[in-house]
Order: C-alpha cells, then structure tokens, then sequence
C-alpha cells in the first residue's frame, strides 16, 4: 500500500527592493535640501548639489529659497515613482523557478482500540 503525498511548490523570485518614506523623503529634503534629497534620489541630489554650488553664490545666499523647495518637490516626485516602479514589478508575474517536491502525508497514529473515522484516500 503506498502513502499519500503531498505536494509542495516553491516560488522563488527577485527580492524586491525595500519601500521609500514619503515622509522621510521630505523631512530629509527640508532639512538638508540637496544632501537629504540623495534618500529619495541619487541623481537628483548630486545634481541640485552642484547647481546649488553655483546658485547659491551668485545669488548671495537667496537662491535657497528657490533651491531648497525645489529638492523638496524633486524628493517627492522621485519617491512616488520608486513606489510606482515597485508596483509595476510586483504586479509582474515571477521571472523565477519553480521547484516541485512530494513529500508523505503524516496522519496521526490511530489510539489502541479505536478504528480511523475518514479512509486514507487512494494515491493517484
């Protein structure tokens, strides 16, 4: 007489990349402007970085007023697409293997004296 098995899948995939805060973004971006806009975008920080190396001198320090929002604006802009880019991927369907094991079915051992209420069903 041969055991049930059961079967078991396993999907493996890409780990996804973790989430970005909004609030975070921001509160990085209002206190640290070009510096605090690098969590929500590398590019976007190193390149209101240099234009604030440039803006800021040549307007005697009142550039800040147009820079500084402008990272604000920038980081919540750049983490609405992170989060967007990471819907779209996990709405994807998995680019991943897929194992198959068996495995046996345990079925508790029946009490001395007492006889199994439900059949062990045919294996197929």
């Amino acid at each position: 007489m041969t055991e049930p098995v059961q079967n078991t899948t396993i999907i493996m995939g890409q780990p996804s990349a973790p989430q970005k805060s909004m609030g975070v973004a921001i509160l990085l971006a209002i206190a640290f402007g070009p510096i605090g806009l690098l969590y929500a975008s590398v590019t976007g920080g190193i390149v209101m970085f240099v234009v604030s190396l440039i803006v800021l001198p040549l307007t005697l320090m009142l550039g800040i007023f147009i820079t500084w929002p402008a990272c604000v604006i920038w980081a919540a802009i750049a983490v609405n697409k992170h989060r967007e880019q990471q819907a779209a991927l996990a709405n994807q369907s998995p680019q991943s293997s897929t194992i198959t094991t068996t495995a046996p079915v345990h079925k508790p051992a029946n009490v001395v004296g007492q006889k199994s209420k439900e059949p062990i069903p045919p294996a197929q």
